[in-house]
């Protein structure tokens, strides 16, 4: 699951993969297309080139975290706290409820 790929990276060593854990945690409160930080601000905030926040918002995206479109990124998916998101059906549950 995507937290614990997070911390994953976070452990490492691998300087790209620290910064996209930081880039994801920082964004997992915001909602789906909303903007993450530029990466100007980013590699200023965690200083280190802009090709390595690049390469870690590439990162995110191989992972399904941020989207691509029209050469910005956006966030892909919402991370509310998990009691807030509906539990998962089992794929079969629909079959019992249209009879």
């Amino acid at each position: 699951d995507t937290e614990s790929l997070i911390t994953k990276w976070e452990t490492s060593g691998n300087t790209t993969q620290t910064i996209a854990a930081r880039i994801a945690r920082k964004i997992a409160g915001k909602n789906r297309y909303d903007e993450p930080p530029p990466s100007s601000a980013l590699s200023a905030e965690y200083d280190v080139s802009q090709r390595t926040v690049s390469a870690a918002k590439s990162i995110l995206r191989d992972h399904g975290i941020l989207i691509l479109e029209n050469k910005r990124y956006y966030v892909a998916l919402s991370r509310q706290p998990p009691d807030i998101r509906k539990p998962k059906r089992h794929p079969t549950c629909k079959n019992h409820h249209h009879r």
